[in-house]
């Protein structure tokens, strides 16, 4: 049995190989969770050329590794954040497609033209796989074309956004798969038809970012379609995993890796571990609003009722702000930066107060910690949602939040033994998987260079049209069959 295993790994090794990461606007959480998989194929032998928006890496340095830098929008975020509490505070998800079509173009000319992408596509450089992210915008897709013959698709949400799950074939039937809705299987009449008007809406304002190949035309010679390359990736790797996904169709090479970030907490040091242990037995909440959202985003009494709910507490507050917060009450901490997993995992915390990003949930659920928390856009409303209708925590509105409300929430979360019993339960299914998910994440990566002849995964449906993939043909052939030998019959007589 062994001698076999050896000459299989003999036939058909995975070879060290050059890996292009092509990113354009990442967030920090974004960088944060592909951070271990390319530690993990750097550890591997793989050189990896990371083309990315000023985030850097730990790992940036060393030998294997090239960093391009890429200053893309800066005020993107900043904008995002001021579109949806002046504009869009009662539905988040325009806010960004609005603010995207304002800068799909500037995105996609400022990526393409930068100094180092430009040298890779006119040195006709070739890498053996291409690893693409896009928050929104898809010009990283055509780049990573032009420098790798496959492509695989990072998509960080817990489901696969229609547009990419059509191009790999995943059927999404509006019935009971959950379209950037709030609505869970099963869905009323009035929720299904929400449902399918979102995903009609989400897909055809895709088709408005297509207009940005007139961009890549003009800055880069044969440069092929987005729809075309969108159309030819060879895997989507997803941010879902056992607890915070629903259960929903799949295909072969859409992989779920939700998770692959979490670790094993680390021991604090310097000042937050004197905090941490100077909070006895009450313990410490710890609170965090992401990497995109600034305290200064939220108005000044939302931040005041956070203040006067904290002072009322008997644990310390742990609060990542990257601006000071004047007025604090004694047992509230504001620290720049903080290992937020070294905090989850530390036995005194009690409670953590999110905004509900994937990947802080994910980590929550990791280390079994109860939630509050208040989504500001995007997943964030569903990601919390899903978490409240597991019984793992509470869901509250960021734009209507009072000192009382916040307090009271704080009060049943901890002294609850339900809450953390949920997290308890649901980190046990969360942790029990066949293989982890970076492993899986590396398993894919490596199968695509190791077989090279394929380019991009079947699409059984890429051939049919709309009524042949609904069977509508079918369905009117029946009685088209039957009327006919009804007539025949009838003129037989």
């Amino acid at each position: 049995m062994l001698l076999t295993i050896l000459l299989l790994a003999l036939i058909n090794p995975t070879t060290s190989g050059r890996i292009v990461f092509v990113t354009s606007v990442a967030t920090q959480s974004h960088v944060l969770f592909l951070s271990p998989l390319i530690e993990e194929l750097i550890e591997r032998g793989h050189q990896i050329t990371f083309i990315n928006n000023k985030h850097p890496m730990k790992k940036s340095i060393v030998d294997n590794m090239t960093t391009i830098h890429i200053d893309v929008n800066p005020q993107f975020i900043s904008n995002l954040t001021r579109l949806i509490f002046e504009e869009y505070r009662n539905d988040p998800f325009p806010a960004l497609l609005h603010l995207e079509r304002r800068n799909a173009i500037a995105t996609c000319r400022t990526f393409v033209a930068n100094d180092g992408v430009q040298h890779l596509i006119r040195n006709n450089t070739r890498f053996d796989l291409a690893i693409a992210t896009s928050f929104v915008e898809e010009c990283p897709f055509v780049v990573a074309k032009l420098l790798a013959p496959r492509v695989i698709y990072v998509n960080f949400m817990r489901h696969i956004l229609s547009p990419y799950a059509h191009a790999m074939s995943v059927p999404t039937p509006y019935s009971f798969v959950s379209h950037l809705t709030l609505f869970t299987s099963p869905m009323r009449l009035i929720q299904r038809f929400t449902n399918a008007v979102v995903s009609f809406y989400h897909s055809v304002s895709f088709r408005d970012f297509d207009s940005t190949d007139e961009i890549l035309e003009n800055l880069v010679h044969d440069a092929p379609r987005i729809r075309q390359v969108r159309d030819k990736l060879s895997a989507i790797l997803y941010g879902g995993d056992p607890v915070l996904s629903e259960a929903v169709p799949q295909m072969p090479y859409t992989v779920a890796v939700g998770g692959l970030h979490c670790r094993a907490a680390r021991a604090l040091v310097g000042e937050l571990k004197s905090l941490v242990e100077a909070s006895g037995e009450n313990g410490f909440i710890y609170f965090s609003l992401g990497t995109v959202l600034e305290t200064s985003s939220v108005n000044n009494a939302t931040v005041r009722a956070f203040l006067d709910a904290f002072s009322r507490l008997r644990q310390t507050v742990i609060w990542r702000s990257a601006e000071e917060i004047d007025g604090l009450p004694p047992n509230v901490k504001i620290v720049r930066w903080a290992p937020q997993q070294d905090l989850l995992g530390h036995p005194k915390i009690r409670l953590f107060l999110t905004q509900g990003g994937l990947f802080g949930l994910q980590e929550a659920v990791y280390h079994q910690v109860p939630v509050v928390g208040f989504p500001a856009f995007f997943d964030q409303f569903a990601n919390l949602k899903r978490l409240s209708d597991l019984g793992c925590g509470l869901r509250l509105d960021l734009f209507n939040l009072t000192a009382e409300l916040i307090h009271s929430s704080i009060d049943r979360v901890i002294n609850e033994p339900r809450f953390k019993a949920c997290m308890v339960k649901k980190s046990l299914v969360f942790r029990d998987q066949e293989q982890s998910p970076l492993h899986r994440a590396v398993y894919w990566v490596e199968y695509f260079m190791r077989h090279r002849q394929m380019i991009s995964a079947e699409n059984p449906t890429g051939h049919l049209n709309w009524i042949a993939y609904f069977c509508i043909d079918v369905v009117l052939f029946f009685p088209l069959c039957f009327l006919g030998v009804f007539i025949l019959a009838k003129r037989i007589k």
